[in-house]
């Protein structure tokens, strides 16, 4: 019986760790995914999170030639 609820537990660890550089860090992460479930807040994750360029490009700097 204490293998679901460990297993629930480490599932809601590993969407926090996921979830710690956005605006809930991770204690509101970790919170958000005990009282829903850590699927549903792995998508809400995800579908939420905002597009981060690759690389950004370089405005008004100069590239020396050599």
């Amino acid at each position: 019986m204490i293998y679901p609820v460990a297993i629930y537990f480490a599932l809601c660890l590993l969407v926090a760790i996921y979830g710690r550089k956005s605006k809930l860090g991770f204690l509101g992460t970790l919170c958000a995914s005990i009282f829903l479930t850590p699927i549903v807040c792995f998508i809400a994750l995800t579908l939420l999170s905002p597009n981060v360029p690759s690389e950004t490009p370089s405005k008004g700097k100069v590239i020396s030639k050599a």
